[in-house]
């Protein structure tokens, strides 16, 4: 009788995580970088400054953050 539940994908697993290691390192270098993602967190900070609502401003930032890893590094969803 075959058990039904999750199955272990290695192969998938790896790719994500090197994705998400790219991504890691992209965003490390970009953060610190004069650019769209630089850009990004000195306006969430500056909203966040001015009293914004925390959650939008961070839900924001990290939409208009990883678009840009997204694009930098030709990925697409």
């Amino acid at each position: 009788m075959a058990k039904v539940g999750n199955v272990i994908k290695p192969e998938e697993n790896a790719k994500i995580a090197l994705r998400a290691a790219q991504q890691r390192e992209l965003y490390a270098k970009r953060s610190a970088q004069a650019g769209a993602i630089h850009n990004a967190l000195q306006e969430a900070a500056e909203r966040l400054a001015e009293g914004g609502n925390a959650s939008e401003i961070k839900q924001d930032a990290y939409a208009e953050i990883r678009k840009e890893l997204e694009d930098e590094l030709g990925e697409t969803k």
